[in-house]
């Protein structure tokens, strides 16, 4: 169920389901709501900004995963259209 979810998204697990989705988090919370790197590793159970930093960037990195017709992008951009309503 959707606590399975919250759970694993917020544990160390480290599959690429949930480092992807963590990343997608990490990505959004800075693109939409400019949230300091620090405020977001403290939302994301207290990673440190590093991790956050090391996320931000992995999207710049691997920005042909960030593209269309992958999943990560469909999703940022799902989840950017609902957060504009």
């Amino acid at each position: 169920g959707l606590g399975d979810v919250y759970k694993r998204q917020f544990s160390p697990c480290r599959t690429r389901a949930v480092s992807s989705a963590r990343s997608l988090c990490f990505v959004l919370l800075r693109e939409l709501m400019n949230i300091s790197l620090p405020r977001i590793g403290e939302l994301m159970n207290g990673k440190d900004h590093t991790t956050v930093i090391h996320h931000l960037r992995n999207k710049f990195y691997k920005r042909q995963l960030w593209t269309e017709g992958f999943r990560i992008w469909e999703e940022y951009e799902e989840i950017k259209e609902e957060f504009k309503k």
